[in-house]
């Protein structure tokens, strides 16, 4: 067998044993935090513009199960309070859910079959992401959900359409040779970055579709140097083995609408803030974390998506408007001098020490010096929800709450949770 009809096969199986019911209770989580996230989404601002366009023969986003596929991921990605496992740097149920409860819709399938299909989307995000080390090439400009998105779309597909191991193989194998990942940065205009992670997604779903209706996929793909060639990857074939559900266990839940980068050194500060730290009397702070993302949590891009990034708006939001750091659409609070005093004593440096924790943690040290000489420190290697910092059901709902009613208002908000318990 070559290296994918195994993965397939792999793919394809079910958890059993001590771990099946920590996988299926672990999943309704995921579930139930992510649908919080297609929700906000497709209410927020971006979300509803990207929605704007969706009718007519020339629209973005038609009325197919396909289009509305690639919409749902686009705005459930956009939100940044999506799950996330951290070696491969994917966040997987942002791509996973949004195409399990369309497909499971539109076919009829069961409940069975929709969870077969989100644990193998899971797991052939993170396998996939792990062999091709996703938190490291996310700094040479490969965007590994992006990557990843149409290979887990194919494998969730697969299982929810019921296909056999070959044509599994056949649907991934589609999947891989429409794989990019080069997203490039920000721009002007609306962000595009939500456009590839849907257009991945609904084309990995077509690889399935394809596979299910007879096309085959080049299934040597992964057995020589392809990823190398191609797309100037490592590829570790080793790191594709791994029990049925099993990534599942290794995900994290994030506890604000940030960056998982900065969520430790975030965790950090807002600990010393619970434990008395007045952020008056800060005179400077300096946040330490991995070489390899410091430079992306030091800047702040512009727009949105720079203040759910940078570091230093992140503690100034926790400082004086704690609410809002479950805010997808992120107000500006420049023109307040209380909060741009403190962004501008927030200094971000390297520790490598904490390096070596990275990749499978995203640690941070925070240190506070007040204008008397005074330091206060914490150092944070697992963030709320990282999978040492398990979060209960009851922190999911709460924050589905609090995400939703930013965008929805608190009545809409319980009645969205309601409805997404069912």
């Amino acid at each position: 067998m070559t290296i994918l009809e195994t993965f397939a096969a792999a793919l394809l199986a079910a958890p059993a044993g001590a771990d099946a019911q920590r996988i299926a209770e672990k999943l309704q989580l995921h579930l139930l935090d992510t649908k919080g996230a297609m929700i906000a989404g497709a209410a927020s601002a971006e979300g509803r513009a990207l929605a704007a366009g969706s009718a007519g023969a020339l629209s973005l986003f038609g009325s197919s199960i396909l289009d509305q596929i690639a919409l749902s991921v686009a705005q459930t990605r956009l939100t940044e309070v999506d799950d996330i496992h951290l070696a491969s740097c994917a966040t997987v149920g942002s791509v996973i859910v949004p195409v399990a409860l369309a497909l499971t819709e539109a076919t009829g399938a069961s409940n069975a079959r929709r969870d077969a299909g989100l644990l193998a989307g899971y797991d052939a995000m993170v396998r996939l992401g792990c062999a091709v080390d996703g938190a490291r090439i996310l700094y040479k400009g490969i965007w590994p959900t992006y990557l990843l998105a149409p290979v887990g779309a194919a494998a969730c597909s697969a299982a929810i359409l019921g296909l056999d191991e070959a044509k599994t193989a056949d649907a991934l194998a589609i999947a891989l040779g429409q794989i990019s990942g080069a997203a490039g940065g920000p721009a002007g205009g609306r962000n595009g970055r939500w456009l590839y992670a849907g257009w991945a997604a609904a084309s990995g779903v077509r690889a399935a579709l394809a596979a299910r209706d007879g096309f085959g996929g080049d299934r040597t793909l992964l057995d020589g140097d392809w990823f190398l060639k191609t797309h100037a990857i490592a590829f570790d074939a080793g790191k594709l083995a791994g029990a049925p559900g099993g990534s599942l266990l290794e995900m994290s839940i994030k506890p604000w609408c940030t960056a998982k980068q900065a969520s430790s050194a975030l965790a950090g500060f807002t600990d010393l803030l619970d434990e008395g730290l007045a952020p008056a009397d800060i005179a400077v702070m300096r946040v330490y974390v991995p070489a390899a993302y410091r430079g992306m949590i030091a800047h702040q891009p512009p727009g949105r998506i720079g203040r759910i990034v940078s570091i230093a708006w992140q503690c100034a939001v926790a400082a004086f408007h704690r609410e809002a750091l479950y805010d997808i659409e992120r107000v500006d609070f420049s023109g307040d001098p209380d909060f741009a005093a403190l962004v501008k004593k927030v200094e971000v440096l390297e520790d490598p020490a904490l390096a070596t924790h990275f990749p499978a943690r995203y640690p941070a040290r925070v240190e506070a010096e007040t204008a008397g000489g005074v330091l206060r420190e914490k150092t944070v290697l697992d963030a709320p929800g990282d999978p040492a910092r398990a979060v209960s059901l009851a922190q999911v709902e709460a924050k589905f709450l609090r995400v939703c009613s930013a965008v929805l208002g608190e009545d809409k908000a319980r009645n969205a949770l309601e409805g997404a318990r069912h």
